[in-house]
């Protein structure tokens, strides 16, 4: 049960301007939308799959690339796994809990979106991925004027000048942006 009655998702603008792994966006805001009030908070593999759009079977790339961001994460100390599996072993529906350490997970600055926002991104039928979509609307949000060429935000969020170009007609056919 989400305690935190806030209706925004909070992430990081460091991370999204310059961590250029798309599923760790989707990550932090399924972390974030499920903290309580004590910064703990929740998940499993099912929720970041099930987000994606992915199936359940563990295709080793997609499930190898899941891992090394969480383990990013608490290298880096964004999180602390309190409960829950070894990692590397996990389950889709194996629950994972952990802690959030704030100054590290949100930074100096983070932008903020509203939860219905990232539901409707889950909804979107397209073959842009999700955590794409996800990511160009993050970077797109995360500054106060908007002034990035086609070719800077590729470089920098390492995906396609096409995909990049859909992604935000997607967001813009969506009424999202």
């Amino acid at each position: 049960m989400d305690t935190d009655k806030t209706l925004f998702l909070r992430i990081n603008n460091k991370e999204i301007r310059e961590n250029k792994n798309h599923m760790y966006h989707v990550l932090a805001a399924i972390i974030d939308q499920k903290q309580n009030i004590e910064r703990e908070s929740y998940f499993t593999l099912r929720d970041i799959y099930d987000f994606l759009k992915l199936s359940y079977r563990k295709k080793y790339s997609i499930f190898k690339y899941l891992i090394d961001t969480i383990d990013y994460m608490e290298a880096t100390n964004k999180i602390t796994i309190t409960k829950g599996p070894d990692i590397n072993n996990a389950d889709f529906n194996d629950c994972i809990e952990i802690i959030i350490h704030p100054d590290n997970f949100y930074g100096n600055s983070f932008s903020m979106l509203s939860r219905n926002t990232f539901k409707k991104i889950a909804i979107i039928n397209s073959d842009i991925s999700k955590d794409k979509l996800f990511h160009v609307l993050l970077y797109y949000n995360s500054f106060q004027k908007f002034y990035a060429t086609t070719e800077t935000i590729a470089s920098t969020l390492g995906i396609s000048k096409n995909t990049i170009t859909k992604c935000f007609k997607i967001l813009n056919e969506e009424n999202i942006i």
